[in-house]
């Protein structure tokens, strides 16, 4: 479970959700792309 835990908080996509700063930089990222 421990090794779950750390595969999303590793995760870039849920990593940006919890910062909002972050998570517009990803938004933008995925439009420009």
């Amino acid at each position: 479970m421990q090794d779950l835990r750390d595969c999303f908080r590793e995760h870039p996509i849920i990593a940006s959700i919890r910062n909002d700063s972050d998570f517009k930089y990803a938004l933008n990222s995925k439009v420009a792309a």
